[in-house]
């Protein structure tokens, strides 16, 4: 399966002199900040507590990242997304969608959801800079909502004259309804994306909206 490729690190030059830096003590910290986004979120987060959870020296953080926003940005863009969800072909618009958007997001994982819920919420009240991971995000869910209806009116289920929405330059309203429901579903539940809320954002929000008159 593809995947998006992320964008360039932040990280800090390295130096001229010295040992050359360890890639993997990069995952390593670039794990701990997703663990502790996922644990505490983004508001208690820290270079420190993330020094002590990746087992490093602090300085090692300071040397590679000068912000924890920077720092922040760099590990959520190892989230990666398909390009394509290829798993879903139910030959049903409803199973096309409930799965598209499963595989598409990786949302099923509470581990997963809570990051990005975490990171996009925070992003909102300009407390990190993580355009990255919020412009994937939303790019994941409208190809997994396009595909879906492209084959739909493929088959023949669904009139491709009732799935437009807007105006020319807009988003479709139904990619806003989505993507708010995805992140914001399980503040209202209180346990983490299931099945049954995918079901439930397909069946209450998205079919209504892609089968509601032009």
């Amino acid at each position: 399966m593809q995947n998006e490729v992320p964008g360039s690190s932040r990280q800090k030059p390295a130096g001229t002199a010295g040992r050359t830096r360890d890639a993997g003590r990069d995952r390593l910290i670039h794990e701990a900040v997703l663990a502790l986004l996922s644990e505490v979120g983004a508001e208690a987060l820290s270079m420190e507590a993330v020094a002590a959870r990746a087992g490093v020296g602090k300085a090692t953080i300071y040397r590679r990242w000068a912000t924890l926003a920077d720092l922040i940005a760099d590990a959520t863009d190892t989230l990666v997304f398909p390009a394509s969800p290829a798993g879903a072909r139910s030959g049903s618009l409803r199973n096309d969608l409930i799965e598209s958007l499963i595989e598409a997001t990786g949302c099923l994982d509470p581990h997963r959801q809570r990051i990005i819920s975490t990171v996009l919420e925070a992003s909102l009240r300009g407390t990190h800079s993580v355009e990255g991971l919020r412009s994937r995000f939303i790019r994941c869910v409208k190809t997994a909502i396009n595909g879906a209806i492209e084959r739909a009116v493929a088959r023949g289920e669904l009139d491709a004259n009732v799935t437009s929405a807007g105006s020319p330059g807009e988003e479709p309203i139904q990619l806003a309804v989505v993507v708010g429901l995805l992140i914001n579903f399980p503040h209202i539940t209180g346990h983490p994306l299931t099945h049954r809320e995918f079901e439930r954002i397909v069946d209450e929000a998205l079919l209504p909206l892609l089968k509601r008159p032009a």
